[in-house]
């Protein structure tokens, strides 16, 4: 899946999430306050296969594709984080797929299909998109690293991977792949790509350092099905999965100090990855002993202090973390008659969880944490000058940063 690494920020108690569930016949997405406990609905009115992509960088829009089940095509819209009526940025006539934004926020990288896929650069409210990968027939975008595109492309019916400057660069070269090779993810600080080799009846990951991308390096990890996980903050490992049987997957991790493959937790019968906090201490992952139910469990990265996270819910399964770490959200399985959304402190596994989402749905899904937004110059005078005015009070604090 292509990705690009968010800003950093400051953790506050005070967060919006994104949810979305199916009714049956549509998608909702919700918009969801976790102090106060209000929400409020953003999903467009014209757009019901919509689907939550990511938030732009400066937090003020989110962005939504929108499948047609009869054309096959995806087409981009965006609208601002009050729901008001969404805009289409891209032609429904080619399927467009947001991949991800330049460095300077300015411009939307799409993975389009016009004349032959390829990867074309569109400013963020839309326009006629540039195409940037020239004649190469790109097959998928593993992700974006500041201004860097990494992608896997035919030239010339020889597959490779890529990387081009999305401002001002020329595709390039960078590893010579094979046809079926998956382009899985970046670490965390852009030295290495991780690929999984499909060419053999057993899949296997390899890295590529992007100091030496001629240099392949294996990792014995050579199962029929495997999963990636999540890399460790520093990028030194990752962690990923093996399915050991039709319904069971087992958690590993590997480094590149040591490649050789380390169970999580290897008395449990069945164990997956969910989230490293966000102090990078913890990996919580979801497992059930030999005839039990699945449980929330922890550890440190170091495979020390195993605990069960919620031990008196049972079949919990882990939706996200607020940003501080202070507090779990959560959904129980099964739970009639549909999906609920739980809150539970952290440091407190004995107290009642909140439940903050009780609706008729389908599939309830965690969409991630909203950013802050900056507010612009122009609001910071308009804010400044009411406040003159004696049409509203401010706090006598420069205001940096406002989370809406």
């Amino acid at each position: 899946m292509a990705f690009t690494l968010p800003p950093a920020r400051q953790a506050t108690p005070e967060e919006w999430f994104i949810y979305q569930y199916y009714t049956g016949t549509q998608w909702r997405i919700f918009h969801y306050n976790t102090r106060s406990n209000v929400e409020f609905e953003i999903t467009p009115i014209q757009t019901p296969n919509a689907r939550f992509h990511s938030w732009s960088p400066d937090g003020g829009w989110f962005y939504i594709e929108n499948y047609n089940e009869d054309t096959y095509r995806t087409t981009l819209y965006r609208a601002s984080r009050h729901g008001q009526s969404p805009q289409q940025l891209t032609d429904p006539a080619y399927d467009s797929r947001l991949v991800g934004w330049s460095s300077d926020g300015k411009w939307l990288l799409l993975l389009q299909t016009q004349a032959q896929q390829g990867i074309y650069r569109m400013p963020l409210d839309g326009g006629d998109p540039i195409l940037l990968s020239n004649d190469l027939q790109v097959i998928r975008v593993g992700g974006v690293w500041g201004d860097t595109v990494y992608f896997t492309a035919y030239d010339q019916g020889q597959a490779g991977i890529y990387r081009l400057n999305s401002l001002d660069g020329e595709p390039q070269l960078v590893h010579a792949s094979g046809e079926d090779d998956l382009f899985v993810s970046i670490s965390p600080q852009g030295e290495h790509l991780l690929m999984i080799d499909n060419t053999l009846a057993v899949v296997e990951f390899y890295a590529i350092s992007l100091q030496d991308p001629i240099e392949r390096i294996n990792f014995p990890i050579n199962e029929e099905q495997i999963r990636f996980g999540d890399w460790f903050p520093d990028g030194s490992g990752f962690f990923y999965e093996e399915r050991i049987e039709i319904a069971y997957w087992q958690l590993f991790s590997v480094t590149f100090d040591d490649p050789m493959p380390q169970q999580i937790a290897p008395d449990f019968e069945n164990s997956e990855f969910s989230q490293i906090d966000y102090d990078g201490n913890w990996v919580y992952f979801h497992a059930a002993l030999p005839g039990g139910f699945n449980d929330l469990y922890r550890v440190r990265l170091d495979g020390s202090q195993l605990s069960d996270v919620l031990p008196q819910m049972g079949n919990v399964y882990l939706r996200g973390l607020s940003e501080n770490n202070e507090w779990l959200f959560f959904r129980r399985y099964p739970d009639s008659p549909w999906e609920k959304l739980y809150k539970a402190r952290v440091d407190d596994p004995q107290a009642e969880p909140n439940i903050l989402v009780d609706k008729p749905n389908r599939d309830l899904r965690f969409l991630g944490w909203s950013p802050p937004v900056e507010l612009p110059f122009q609001m910071m005078r308009l804010l400044i000058g009411a406040a003159c005015c004696g049409m509203m009070v401010l706090v006598p604090q420069i205001i940096q940063r406002v989370r809406v």
